[in-house]
Parts: structure tokens; C-alpha cells; sequence
């Protein structure tokens, strides 16, 4: 798309549109979906709570903060800001938490602290919950459609920006901002918000991410405060500058036509890598499981993966756990070296592990360009290659996406009790669980009894 695409009323009927929109207009058959979401992150955040930064930077802000904010797994409370950076930070600190196509990043990381932070403010319930981050997907996908592959381009992490907005939209929305207020708003935001591809695989992803969730719940409140900021509808040419002035090829998305969750469902993590890996490891396993080799059989693996994977994979050989999750060599050579990768292979120790640094010097990758690399289906795809130390060459074909994972609330619930033990008693998880499932019937002095009850068990935090 070149700039004469983008109408010069393109915000103006954005958030003409945002602003006017009724609740009463929000599909509920995406519910189901949200409740999995809002499940995911706050699953992710309890595991990233035995992380050593994660424990300092709540130490610091509750000696220096006081408030309403909920501090999540937890029983403290600190200022409504810090609560949505603190909260963001643990959600995305393992790189654990879902993603959805379509709005190019992890919207909930950034949407759930943002809205939770002042739910008990606003004597909000759980359909409000629910409407307003359906809202910021939505908006989330729209600037997606016209920004989201130049910030890629560009070498910046596409969340804090994008979702920085949203999350100023989707709380500017429950606030009924009229649209000159959502346009100063998002126009403060604009001007705050950053993430750079560099930060990958160390914690100043999680900290520009956290930092950007605070910035936009900032801007929402300055606004709600009647506090002029003078910045006028500056958030389109803000972004403009961030992206180089560059757009996407694809045609700009319409607000609710068609709802970005009509066509994407999430897609949940079951590692704690890049989500660009999944596929590969899911489908390597695959081919390795059918071809029936042994580790011990094996001398090398070539894989044929397209581009999208190599920018995501930052590191040939990690030092760490935090630069791991960014390495395809190493999680290929998890699946490799054990048969499948599960939640307890992803720590510092096997980073160092004999059997998984043999497997990585097996890896061969040839990396060829995205577009030559999308089948028949639309589906991203790629090879694997399997050599036997007795001649044999087994070759099979490796689909590397899909249109995200279908509701599955077993699996969901599966992975939320592996974040949670031992660090949850079962009356406690039993307890959460009937929240969220019944998200829709609770209200905000619901979710203030649970967190005041909530203890958690601190000798079996797990060292990654």
C-alpha cells in the first residue's frame, strides 16, 4: 500500500467508528475465546513469578507505591500504573503467552493488565472484561493491517506500539470517550510507546513491553482527568514516522467487518519460545516420531524453513534460558535430543546439556524466502531431512502455520495447572478456574476476595 492509500480521514473514521460503537453490537460467541486468553496470560504470569527479576521488580514498586492496582498472584496492592506494568512484565517474561495473527503481536499481555488495573476502580464485571479487550483486538488488528509488517521491517517489536494503542482504545472505549478525547489519547500514546527487535532474548523485551502497557493506561487516564495534552490527531503520522512512512501491501481492515476473530483464533503456547518456532518443533517431532529414528541413529537434520523463523532466531548458541527462546537451533535440538519438548526441558540447565548440544551440531538450516515457502493451502511451509548414521535418508514436508488453535478449554486448563503446581493448592486452582469459566456472571468484588485470599507456595519456585 503506498500513502495515497491511506485516506487522510482513515483515524478520523477509526475512532469515530471505536467511540460510537455499542456493546450490545459485540458478538458473544467470542467469549469462549477471550476467557482462554485472559486464562493464558494470567497462567503465564503466576509461572514468571519464581524469576528472579520478576520478584525484584515487585519488591521495588510495592516499597515505593501505594493503590487500587492489583498486583496479580498476589495479595499486595500498588498505584493502577504500576500494577499494569508490573503485571504485563510477569505475563510476558517467559515468552509464553499467546499471540494472535492478525494484530501482529501478544495483544492480551498488554490489554488484560491495562483493563484489570482499573476494574476495581470502575466497579467493573466480567462481560465488560470481555467486551473491551474484544474491542482492542479488533483495533489492534486495524492499525496491524496497515502498520504491522513495516515495524517488522524496520527491526521493532510490533507489541508495545501496537498494542499500546489498543490497550488506550479498548479502556477509552469503556470509559465512553467521545472521539476527540480517544484521538488525544491515542495521539499521547503515540508519543511513548517503542519496542526493538535488539531486545530479544533479554529482559528488556518484557520491560519495553510492560512499559508500554503503562504508558497507555497513563494517556487513557490523563485524558479521563481532563487533563489537554495539545497534541491534537497526531497518532497516524506518529506511527507513519515509527514505520519509515511505509505500509503494508494488504488492503487496510474495517472495524468488525469481518471480526478479526471470525478469521484468527489465538494461537496458546506450549513452550515458552518464539512463537515462530512452534511449528517447526511441533511438525520435527512429527517426522521424527514417524520415521521411528533414534537420536542415537541420527548425524545430522537439515531443515528447509522459510525467512520469518531466521529473524526470529537470534541466537545459534545461547549462553541462557532468556537468549534460548529465541534460538531455533536449540529448540529443534530439544526435540531431537528427547522426542518431544515439554515445560521441563526449558530451563538454564538444558541450555548447558550434553545431549542437547550434540543436537544442535547436528542441525543444518537453508533458510528461502517467505513467499517461496507458502503452499497450496496459503500455509507457510518447509522440509525436514533426516540422515542415519546407517545411510538412510528420511525427507518429509513440515507445515509451519496455521489460522491459530481452536478453543480447547482441556488443554487450556492442562497447561494452566502445570503453570500452577505446586505454586497453587487445588482449592485455589479450582477456584480460579470457576472464575474464569463463569467470567461473565462475576463482578468486581469477586475477583477483590480472590486476590486478597490469594497466597501462593514460594519454596517450589521453578528456576529457570
Amino acid at each position: 500500500m503506498n500513502e495515497e492509500g491511506i485516506k487522510d480521514n482513515w483515524t478520523d473514521d477509526l475512532t469515530k467508528v471505536v467511540t460510537s460503537w455499542d456493546y450490545s453490537n459485540i458478538p458473544k460467541n467470542f467469549n469462549d475465546q477471550i476467557k482462554l486468553a485472559i486464562l493464558d496470560t494470567l497462567a503465564v504470569a503466576l509461572a514468571a513469578q519464581s524469576l528472579p527479576d520478576v520478584q525484584q521488580m515487585n519488591f521495588l514498586y510495592q516499597g515505593q507505591s501505594r493503590g487500587s492496582g492489583q498486583l496479580w498472584w498476589s495479595q499486595k496492592k500498588v498505584s493502577p500504573l504500576d500494577a499494569a506494568f508490573l503485571n504485563s512484565y510477569a505475563s510476558h517474561r517467559l515468552d509464553f503467552d499467546c499471540i494472535m495473527y492478525g494484530t501482529y503481536g501478544h495483544p492480551t499481555i498488554m490489554l488484560l493488565p491495562v483493563l484489570s488495573s482499573m476494574y476495581s476502580d470502575l466497579e467493573l464485571n466480567g462481560e465488560d472484561l470481555i467486551n473491551a479487550t474484544i474491542i482492542g483486538l479488533e483495533f489492534m488488528s486495524v492499525i496491524g493491517s496497515v502498520f504491522g509488517e513495516s515495524l517488522r521491517i524496520n527491526r521493532l517489536h510490533p507489541t508495545p506500539i501496537l498494542g499500546g494503542l489498543a490497550s488506550t482504545a479498548a479502556l477509552g472505549w469503556m470509559l465512553n470517550f467521545s472521539k476527540k478525547q480517544m484521538d488525544s489519547a491515542l495521539s499521547l500514546t503515540s508519543s511513548t510507546v517503542i519496542g526493538f527487535k535488539s531486545s530479544f532474548g533479554s529482559i528488556a523485551k518484557p520491560y519495553q513491553v510492560g512499559m508500554a502497557t503503562r504508558a497507555s493506561l497513563a494517556s487513557a487516564m490523563t485524558i479521563f482527568n481532563n487533563q489537554e495534552v495539545n497534541l491534537q490527531d497526531t497518532w497516524l503520522s506518529n506511527l507513519k514516522l515509527i514505520s519509515g512512512n511505509k505500509f503494508s501491501n494488504y488492503p487496510v481492515k474495517r472495524f468488525g467487518d469481518p471480526w478479526i476473530l471470525n478469521h484468527f483464533n489465538f494461537m496458546f503456547k506450549y513452550y515458552p519460545c518464539c512463537g515462530y518456532f512452534h511449528h517447526a518443533m511441533n511438525e520435527l517431532q512429527r517426522v521424527l516420531h514417524s520415521s521411528n529414528v533414534s537420536f542415537g541413529n541420527l548425524y545430522k537434520v537439515k531443515l528447509v524453513l522459510p525467512r520469518f523463523i531466521k529473524d526470529a532466531s537470534i541466537y545459534e548458541r545461547p549462553k541462557n534460558f532468556t537468549e534460548s527462546q529465541f534460538s531455533i537451533h536449540f529448540n529443534a535440538g530439544l526435540v531431537i535430543a528427547f522426542g518431544e519438548a515439554t515445560l521441563d526441558y526449558f530451563t538454564e540447565e538444558y541450555v548447558h546439556d550434553y545431549h542437547v548440544l550434540k543436537a544442535m551440531n547436528m542441525i543444518e538450516i537453508e533458510y528461502r524466502e517467505n513467499e517461496d515457502c507458502i503452499n497450496e493451502e496459503n500455509l507457510f511451509s518447509g522440509k525436514a531431512y533426516l540422515y542415519t548414521s546407517s545411510g538412510e535418508v528420511f525427507e518429509d514436508q513440515l507445515i509451519l502455520s496455521d489460522y491459530g488453535t481452536p478453543t480447547d478449554f482441556n488443554r487450556m486448563i492442562k497447561k494452566f495447572t502445570e503453570c500452577a503446581n505446586p505454586y497453587l493448592t487445588d482449592v485455589q486452582i479450582s477456584e480460579f478456574l470457576e472464575l474464569i469459566l463463569n467470567l461473565e456472571e462475576t463482578i468486581s468484588k469477586d475477583w477483590r476476595s480472590f486476590w486478597n485470599n490469594m497466597v501462593i507456595n514460594k519454596k517450589h519456585f521453578k528456576k529457570y
